[in-house]
């Protein structure tokens, strides 16, 4: 079990469901129902979407930039916002921005479409 520290935010992350490499690290921290909840730790994502589920972003510390089928949309703690299914999206962040990340239904792998896309 990882324990982290994110602004206000305490919580121990379960450790095997994490996905993790120099730009990017994500904890899953469970399934509630038909939601599923992470927290991502992000420098620069890659530029993906989903076909089935819908991802609510809630910026817990730092800032960053999201990009939205190409709009860029800043982020910064406190910010809170809804990615509908099929809209093309990644995250930018100089020092990195924690984000939780709640999704409907829960992420699955299988709907995780990733894009090749230089902006």
């Amino acid at each position: 079990m990882v324990t982290r520290r994110t602004g206000r935010v305490h919580m121990n992350i379960l450790s095997g469901n994490k996905i993790d490499n120099e730009e990017e690290t994500v904890y899953e921290s469970g399934i509630a129902g038909n939601a599923g909840v992470a927290l991502a730790i992000i420098k620069r994502s890659e530029p993906h979407f989903h076909r089935k589920m819908t991802e609510y972003y809630m910026v817990d510390t730092g800032k960053g930039m999201l990009f939205l089928d190409g709009e860029r949309v800043p982020l910064q703690q406190g910010d809170v916002v809804k990615i509908e299914p099929n809209t093309m999206h990644h995250v930018e962040s100089k020092d990195g921005i924690y984000i939780w990340v709640v999704t409907l239904p829960p992420f699955d792998i299988k709907d995780l479409h990733r894009v090749d896309q230089k902006h």
